[in-house]
Formats: structure tokens, C-alpha cells, sequence
């Protein structure tokens, strides 16, 4: 273990440090060259996000007038529900009448 601690000289080490310094300086480089990388391409990414939620958007904006209509088709039921509840009843009125009217007339006359 003495052998390899007196081959170390300070020489030595001062030649590892640079080299150490130069290859970390090289890979800390390196890295910001491919963190820009990915933060361009997650820009790219966000900007497609924006374009989609635009789109959604707009989709939103045509649901909430294809909701209007449909609230105004809904109120035109409602209308035409009651008309025609107005005119079942009048019919169902006049049938009863005039069927009360034909049995008047039957026993009026004496058939039964």
C-alpha cells in the first residue's frame, strides 16, 4: 500500500485534478447541450398543447350554441306538448258528450 501512496506526487495529483476538471467541465457540457435539446423539444411540445386547447376551445364554443338550440327545440316541445294536451282533452270531452248524448237518445226512445 506504501508503493502506490509514494507514486502519488503531488505532480501526479495535480495532473489528475486538471484532468479531472477538464473531462467534468466536458460532461457538464455535454449535458446542457442535451438539457437545451429536450427543453426545445418540450417547447414544441407546449405549443401543441396551446394549438389542442384552442381547439377545444372552439369545440366548446359550437356545444354551448348546439345547447341553445336544443333549449329552444326543448321549449317548442313543451309548447306543442301542451297544445296537444289542450286538443286530446277537447276531443276527449266532446267524445264523452257525445256519447252520453247517444245513450240519452237510446233511452229516450226506448230501445233498451
Amino acid at each position: 500500500m506504501n508503493a502506490v501512496r509514494e507514486a502519488w506526487t503531488d505532480e501526479r495529483l495535480d495532473d489528475l485534478q486538471v484532468g479531472m476538471h477538464r473531462e467534468f467541465a466536458q460532461v457538464r457540457a455535454d449535458m446542457n447541450l442535451r438539457f437545451d435539446r429536450v427543453d426545445k423539444r418540450l417547447d414544441k411540445i407546449d405549443e401543441k398543447f396551446d394549438k389542442v386547447d384552442e381547439k377545444f376551445d372552439k369545440v366548446d364554443e359550437k356545444f354551448a350554441k348546439i345547447d341553445e338550440r336544443f333549449d329552444k327545440v326543448d321549449a317548442r316541445f313543451v309548447a306543442m306538448d301542451a297544445r296537444f294536451g289542450a286538443r286530446f282533452d277537447g276531443l276527449e270531452r266532446t267524445l264523452i258528450a257525445g256519447f252520453m248524448a247517444i245513450i240519452a237518445a237510446i233511452i229516450a226512445a226506448g230501445i233498451f
